[in-house]
């Protein structure tokens, strides 16, 4: 079997994985988690970002009120990605740390 890099990042309950898929871009992997806070020191471009992921079905609240990706998405950074599942500004090559798993 072959094995691929894919990034994950864990912070209080939450869980994600992302795949870099070049360009600077990472693909966040269905099944990973968004917290359902928001802080003050979220941009707004990221603000509405997380809202456009709501209202576009490619999250899905939880009972706990946080959200689960239904799908894979692209983000044009892992520092967007960070930013938006966390809820806060974020550095992305500073949280997202490589796993390797069986392809």
């Amino acid at each position: 079997m072959k094995s691929k890099t894919v990034y994950g990042m864990k912070w209080k309950q939450f869980k994600a994985r992302a795949i870099d898929t070049g360009a600077s871009q990472i693909a966040v992997l269905s099944g990973s988690d968004m917290s359902g806070e928001v802080f003050d020191s979220l941009s707004d471009t990221n603000t509405k970002s997380r809202g456009k992921l709501i209202s576009e079905g490619v999250v899905i609240e939880t009972e706990e009120g946080n959200y689960q990706f239904l799908v894979d998405h692209i983000f044009n950074s892992p520092s967007k990605a960070a930013s938006i599942l966390k809820g806060h500004n974020e550095s992305g090559p500073r949280v997202f740390g490589k796993i390797d798993l069986a392809a």
